[in-house]
């Protein structure tokens, strides 16, 4: 949703953003600068780059003494008098004072600082208050902070402010109604500000687009009557503003040039029906999620044919809707999420039927949709998104949807879809980016039609009922492939051996719970050298784990469970950080030097490891999770075993022996401790009490003797 007002932030201010960029554009290589700079000016501009500390981006590099400013990098000067009269530094990242020398730039006409760390005393400096000839003023994403200074409306001749992303906090200064030129004004995301009367709006006449989201409005109840007072507006967006209702009575309504209306996340609460805001015919984008709007949409919704963008959802709604947007020939994004929508034919029909259909974003994501999809979906032959995912649909993939080879996202996962995985036509995978269907019950083996993707980056089909074996070469298949998930299927036979001198860019690959057998196939960390996330957990592998797997830099996670593995536990990646080898055949003993020292979870359950723990386990600080239960470990504890974040301690069933591990007093955030059947011997110690975060003790089958301490049953989560 946010990527309908970052869009159309873009369309509304391009005008005014083109026309200042032509009057002001930098120009650091001179071009058709017919005067020199003003010296006074050189040495104002000197001066601010003095108070810069950081300049990651060596901006300010072409700024040096001798040389014509006006050539310099973010510079502009006037032809005619050689004056500078713009200062264009946006996304410098510079670091530093924000010096006042600019005061001396007595012409300058547009200063851009957004996104930069140029410090002054916690807010404005005040000397920009005085910089009478300004007419663009942008300070977004800078660390201002403290209350917004009044003296911003003494700048009588801006018509571009914004402080966006920046700390003040406290009321909006009223006195910003004084800048009457003003035409774009931006307070968004200030989360600290607020204003309990907007009334000071009304005075900027000539505002066309104004953004104050996250502001705190919700003392301002008279709000859409102040905007309703300025004509000239084109764009409102007063997302998450804490705004009451929008069901206020307009006697006539002047907004008939706004084209951009965004209102999300406010609590109206009221039916839908009752806003303010439907006869404008004009509008192009529309965005109401999280508004806790109910009932049915109006009539007028049907003709507002100037419709490009609509977004709603997420508003409880108590009653199922129904939606006519048959005439809007404009529509390009639909967003329609968290709703009551019934019959997805029936919804479907309802979309824009008109000779030439611009829908390009579908999403109409968990609504409750029952019934089976339509070939209709075979009209909308330029959509390039498609999500339908968390409804009740049923039926095949209709194979009209095939048509739509513009296809860049299909979502349809978390439904009941059956029928074979057939997407009607090979070449819609052309361009797809991602694929979703998981979570139905398609049939059927994994679709040719992937090889002739270029561009798929995730491809998910788990938990379904996909069989047959993996295609041979499947890596060449997905060369931009970064997340593949077929978990939970029957998929069978061994997984293909990876050869060749290619390399793919796969992060992610999913193949638990299926019906593979053999071994893990080698190579595979060269094959994939970006692979982070390993899961073949549950699925017949059998033989050694692959030994070139110590050499992934980028392997963080390796879930081979349920399996037939043996041989031995291989030293680790240092980048892993989980590792579950549980209910395999591992036997021999640990390795001597663990190699991960960022390892958080280690689970070695159900294995035939033996031998004794090796010191190396000390340097594994990070550890959460220790679970070496059901094994044949023996002996003590190192005397280094001291590891203050570990949670889950399972040591159970082994052949450990020796006094209550003292050590284990210094792991203060132990929850779970099962030291259940082994050799252990002794007293139980008083400090066991004293574990402020213990919830479970398991000691059953050891040796132990004495009297239980008491202070155990005062543990505070026992």
């Amino acid at each position: 949703m946010r990527e309908i007002s970052a869009k159309f932030f873009v369309l509304v201010t391009c005008s005014c953003f083109l026309l200042a960029s032509a009057l002001h554009q930098p120009n650091p290589a001179g071009d058709n600068v017919t005067k020199s700079c003003v010296p006074r000016e050189r040495e104002a501009l000197l001066a601010f780059k003095q108070g810069i500390t950081i300049d990651s981006y060596n901006t300010l590099a072409s700024w040096q003494r001798g040389q014509d400013c006006c050539r310099w990098t973010g510079v502009t000067c006037s032809s005619q008098t050689g004056h500078v009269v713009n200062l264009d530094l946006r996304d410098g990242a510079l670091v530093g004072q924000l010096s006042p020398s600019l005061l001396s730039l007595e012409y300058l006409e547009y200063l851009d600082l957004s996104w930069s760390f140029l410090e002054g005393p916690l807010s404005i400096p005040e000397f920009l208050g005085s910089m009478k000839n300004l007419r663009h003023l942008d300070l977004s994403g800078m660390p201002f902070s403290g209350i917004m200074p009044s003296f911003l409306g003494n700048l009588s001749y801006l018509e571009y402010l914004d402080l966006s992303y920046t700390s003040f906090s406290g009321n909006v200064p009223p006195q910003l109604g004084n800048l009457s030129n003003l035409q774009q004004l931006g307070l968004s995301w200030v989360q600290k500000l607020y204003s309990t009367d907007i009334s000071w709006l009304s005075h900027l006449h000539l505002l066309e687009y104004l953004d104050m989201s996250s502001v705190n409005l919700r003392a301002a109840v008279d709000w859409p009557h102040v905007l309703n007072r300025l004509p000239s507006m084109q764009a409102i967006n007063l997302d998450s503003c804490s705004l009451q209702s929008a069901n206020q009575s307009l006697a006539h309504q002047n907004l008939t040039n706004l084209v951009q209306l965004h209102l999300s996340y406010n609590r109206f609460d009221h039916l839908v029906a009752s806003c303010w805001f439907w006869n404008l015919s004009n509008i192009e984008s529309l965005s109401l999620f999280g508004t806790y709007l109910y009932g049915q949409f109006p009539i007028e919704l049907g003709h507002m044919t100037s419709l490009k963008d609509i977004a709603f959802g997420k508003n409880d709604n108590r009653a199922k809707m129904q939606v006519d947007m048959k005439d809007l020939c404009a529509l390009e994004r639909l967003w329609l999420e968290g709703l009551s929508l019934g019959n997805a034919a029936e919804l479907l029909e309802n979309l824009p039927k008109c000779p030439s259909n611009k829908l390009q974003v579908l999403n109409l994501r968990d609504n409750r949709m029952t019934g089976i999809l339509p070939d209709r979906l075979s009209h909308l032959t330029g959509l390039d998104t498609l999500d339908l995912s968390n409804n009740n649909i049923t039926g095949a993939i209709p194979p009209g949807i095939g048509n739509c080879t513009g296809l860049q996202v299909l979502d349809l996962s978390n439904n009941y879809i059956a029928g074979d995985v057939y997407l009607g036509n090979e070449n819609i995978f052309t361009n797809l980016a991602l694929v979703n269907l998981s979570n139905n019950h398609i049939r059927g083996v994994i679709p040719r039609g992937v090889g002739n993707s270029t561009f798929l980056g995730m491809f998910d089909l788990s938990n379904n009922d996909i069989n047959g074996a993996l295609p041979q070469g499947i890596a060449q298949l997905v060369p931009a492939m970064g997340s593949l998930d077929l978990s939970n299927n029957h998929i069978n036979g061994l997984i293909p051996q990876v050869i060749g001198n290619f390399t793919f860019p796969l992060e992610s690959l999913d193949l638990s719970n299926n019906d593979h057998n053999g071994p893990l196939p080698q190579g595979i960390a060269q094959v994939f050298p970006n692979l982070g996330n390993l899961d073949v957990s549950n699925s017949h592998i059998s033989g050694a784990i692959p030994s070139e797997i110590v050499n992934s830099s980028t392997l963080h996670t390796l879930i081979l469970r349920f399996n037939q593995i043996n041989g031995r536990v291989p030293a680790l990646p240092k980048s892993l950080t989980f590792l579950d080898i549980s209910m395999n055949f591992l036997s021999g003993p640990l390795p001597s030097d663990f190699g991960a020292p960022n390892l958080k979870g280690l689970n070695l359950f159900s294995n035939r490891i033996s031998g004794h723990i090796p010191q190396s386990i000390c340097y594994l600080q990070n550890m959460l999770v220790l679970n070496l239960s059901y094994n044949f470990l023996e002996g003590t504890l190192p005397e280094c075993f001291q590891m203050p974040n570990t949670v889950f301690l399972l040591l159970s069933n082994n052949n450990f022996s020796g006094k209550f591990p003292s050590l284990l007093q210094n792991c203060s955030n132990l929850a779970f401790v099962d030291l259940s059947w082994n050799q252990f011997n002794g007293r139980l110690p008083q400090w066991i009490g004293n574990m402020v975060y213990l919830r479970f003790v398991q000691l059953s089958y050891n040796m132990f003797n004495g009297y239980i301490p008491a202070n155990i049953t005062v543990v505070p989560h026992f």
